[in-house]
Formats: C-alpha cells, structure tokens, sequence
C-alpha cells in the first residue's frame, strides 16, 4: 500500500514512517498541505495520513467529501 503522511512535525511523520515500512507498505513524506497534493499529482496514493492542524492548509479542509460542524 502507498500511503502519504502530511503532518508538520517531522518526529510524528518519521515514526509513522518507521511503522508502515516495517509493515511491508511504502510511506510518502510531506510537511504540510500544499507538498502534500504536490506529491498527490505525481505519486499514485492508496491512503493519506493527515495532521488536522498545521500551517497552510488543515487536514480537515483538505479532504475530499461532507465537514464536521466545528
């Protein structure tokens, strides 16, 4: 499985890296939104990974579908 973890804090992306690699899955990198959907154009992905809040763009507003009342 390809997965993309988008998260700003690189401590929380290498060890959610360390965890899917050891699984056998291939992990991709991004630190924040807008290198994450640069990837999303190159890279076919399975499954993304994403912090809620960072920065630039938030996890919530970048997910495709229906939002949480907040």
């Amino acid at each position: 499985m390809r997965i993309l973890i988008i998260d700003d804090q690189e401590i929380v992306r290498r060890t959610l890296q360390r965890y899917i690699e050891q699984r056998g899955d291939t992990a991709y990198l991004a630190e924040h939104g807008r290198a994450g959907f640069e990837l999303l154009e190159k890279q076919p992905i399975d499954l993304i990974l994403s912090d809620v809040r960072m920065p630039d763009i938030d996890g919530i507003s970048s997910a495709p579908g229906p939002r949480p009342p907040f």
